[in-house]
């Protein structure tokens, strides 16, 4: 089988246009927002965890986390609360959600927080925000946490911390 050359040119360009192609939509979020950055991933999960925690009034002295779900906190956030305290699997039924809240204030009313994850997605220019939210579900504050909106910036290629804006709860 003969190939001309002129064939075999034009496939091979069209070959490098469609791996090109792919090469794209498979770079694992090089194109998040206008950043330049990969989406961010466990480091800024829990630089965004670590900064949440912080100046929360009362401040939590154990934790609820989601197993599963939107709102469950990847792993890098749940491993910064398992470091801040005590931390508990809270489950999405509904009967033993309340066989674990009975428990925790069976050992004491300490202020205790259910800590939720609102997703990460790209902010203005090169910036991403990574939104978490709470409830306090036990202690003398019973009810809703701060809903924060935690932002980073791409530099050099690598995200940084920025800020926290206080949102309104959903």
């Amino acid at each position: 089988m003969k190939i001309h050359s002129k064939c075999l040119s034009a496939a091979i360009a069209v070959l490098a246009v469609l791996l090109s192609a792919c090469a794209s939509a498979s770079d694992n979020g090089r194109s998040f927002g206008s950043s330049g950055c990969a989406a961010p991933g466990d480091p800024e999960t829990a630089e965004a965890v670590t900064q949440y925690l912080k100046g929360l009034t009362p401040k939590p002295q154990r934790f609820l986390i989601q197993a599963t779900g939107d709102s469950a906190l990847p792993d890098a956030g749940r491993q910064v609360i398992q470091a801040a305290g005590p931390t508990y699997l809270f489950p999405e039924d509904t009967a033993k959600q309340t066989t674990v809240l009975t428990m925790l204030l069976e050992k004491g009313p300490f202020p205790t927080l259910l800590i939720l994850y609102g997703g990460t997605e790209p902010a203005d220019g090169n910036r991403a925000v990574i939104r978490l939210t709470g409830r306090y579900t036990s202690g003398d504050n019973v009810g809703p946490a701060p809903t924060k909106a935690l932002y980073f910036e791409c530099k050099d290629d690598h995200w940084s911390f920025t800020s926290t804006a206080d949102q309104k709860s959903a």
